[in-house]
């Protein structure tokens, strides 16, 4: 995934149309309003996280098989939505990083 904005949370697109199938076993063959936890890498840095399966909004990486960004959420990440915690994506966070 390629950081491509976000203010209380990351929004992030597919690098290139290459990553679609990995995106798609993660999030299932149709985009979805459902939130899955994830393990982000950073290099050798693993990050427990929560991915947003439905792609929206802003476009900024061309040819990568999805339209729009989709939302990452790590611990203290907040939503748009009054700058308040999401549930479903702290329960998240904490089962990838194993304490859910």
């Amino acid at each position: 995934l390629v950081f491509t904005g976000g203010e209380n949370h990351a929004e992030a697109e597919l690098a290139s149309e290459s990553e679609l199938e990995a995106f798609n076993y993660i999030c299932g063959s149709e985009y979805n309003f459902l939130k899955r936890p994830v393990v982000v890498m950073f290099g050798e840095t693993a990050v427990a996280a929560s991915i947003q399966c439905y792609p929206h909004g802003s476009d900024s990486v061309a040819d990568n098989g999805m339209e729009g960004h989709v939302c990452l959420f790590f611990e203290g990440s907040l939503s748009h939505v009054g700058s308040l915690p999401d549930v479903e994506h702290n329960a998240n966070v904490f089962a990838a990083a194993g304490r859910g």
